[in-house]
């Protein structure tokens, strides 16, 4: 991986995640309307990078580690998240999706979402957390904050909050020990896919967490 550079300063970074959240919380936003909410965000991000001479190497698209440690890493993180997704769904009796490959979000929808919000808080964020700090320690913690923050615009927040949270420093771990966000990405694609499938994370319909029952 190549020399970190502050691409987004901490602040800049906290204030980008709270606006949505705020706007949403408070109601000046529809909660229907998260995803443009984060588009936007991301757009911002996305022309001050651009601005600021970013380069793909600085934001973790160097190559991959070798191939037997990727996959080590990769295999142990699938061992562990899955069966606590799992686990968790079953905890607060969520209903699992049925016919789930009908669905938009899983045919078109998880793995854009991994990506960008990978790209954003992994590529960015955390690289340039590491440059401030000049530690890994608060640059990992800050990064899964804030990826925990903006999971506070989905259903059930507070456990939205603390599974983002838990999820950020996995991803972040998972990104400064490989050196490569596709790693990240596909391990968060995993990890939305079964969240969701187990009903975890659902769609807002209403204000109200949308029925998976068929």
């Amino acid at each position: 991986m190549g020399d970190f550079v502050i691409l987004v300063s901490p602040l800049e970074a906290t204030v980008l995640v709270l606006v949505p959240v705020v706007l949403i919380w408070f109601r000046i936003v529809s909660a229907a309307y998260r995803l443009y909410l984060l588009g936007f965000l991301t757009t911002v991000i996305a022309l001050l990078i651009w601005l600021r001479g970013g380069s793909a190497v600085q934001m973790g698209f160097s190559g991959f580690g070798p191939l037997h440690e990727t996959l080590l890493q990769y295999g142990v993180y699938v061992l562990i998240a899955v069966p606590i997704i799992t686990w968790l769904a079953w905890l607060v009796g969520a209903t699992p999706v049925s016919k789930w490959w009908r669905e938009p979000h899983f045919t078109i929808g998880f793995i854009p979402i991994s990506a960008v919000q990978q790209l954003l808080f992994q590529s960015i964020f955390l690289t340039s957390f590491v440059a401030a700090f000049g530690a890994w320690l608060p640059a990992i913690m800050l990064t899964a904050f804030l990826f925990g923050f903006i999971h506070l615009i989905y259903p059930r927040p507070g456990f939205s909050f603390v599974l983002g949270t838990i999820g950020g420093i996995c991803f972040a771990i998972l990104f400064l020990l490989n050196g490569n966000v596709w790693v990240a990405i596909a391990a968060h694609a995993l990890l939305n896919f079964v969240a969701v499938q187990r009903s975890l994370f659902s769609l807002l319909e209403n204000g109200k967490v949308k029925s998976t029952k068929q």
